[in-house]
């Protein structure tokens, strides 16, 4: 009972106990909407803990949070990647990544982030939005006369008589 999780306490160290509480606190100043105290406060957690722990984790990926609230897209970007190498499923940080990749006018690595979020939830509304608005910059792009479009196909074609022939579209 109490003696086992005390000794576990006891075990994880003071640092993990005291990463546990400033997360605590991250979580509470967010609550508030304080995101860029929030922050600091996860930041902090993050000092106390292993890169590689599930702590570590849950506060790279609430710090994404902050930084998405105070639009600064680059550190959501480099947050939400680590949390991604650790879990490349974790849908909170594919959706904040792709969203941040797509604020910050990178349009092919947030589709990139969109297939894999609906590769998980197919029916991902943020997503499948993304993915709308792909479609509809390159339906732009055709109907300007545009030569081709950002994204395009090539088939190769082997015969006996033609070794190879590229038909791109």
């Amino acid at each position: 009972g109490f003696k086992k999780l005390l000794k576990l306490a006891a075990m994880a160290g003071p640092d993990a106990t005291q990463a546990e509480e400033l997360k605590r606190q991250g979580t509470a100043a967010y609550a508030q909407q304080d995101w860029a105290a929030a922050a600091e406060h996860y930041t902090a957690a993050l000092e106390c803990c292993p890169s590689d722990s599930e702590l570590a984790v849950t506060c790279l990926n609430n710090r994404a949070a902050c930084f998405a609230q105070l639009k600064q897209h680059e550190l959501v970007v480099r947050d939400t990647s680590e949390v991604l190498k650790q879990q490349p499923a974790n849908i909170k940080a594919l959706l904040r990544r792709m969203v941040a990749q797509d604020a910050a006018g990178r349009a092919s690595e947030a589709l990139q982030d969109a297939s894999d979020v609906l590769t998980l939830e197919p029916k991902n509304h943020h997503a499948l939005q993304v993915v709308a608005r792909k479609r509809q910059s390159l339906n732009k792009k055709v109907d300007l006369g545009a030569v081709a479009p950002e994204a395009s196909v090539a088939a190769f074609l082997f015969t006996e008589d033609h070794p190879l022939q590229c038909y791109a579209c």
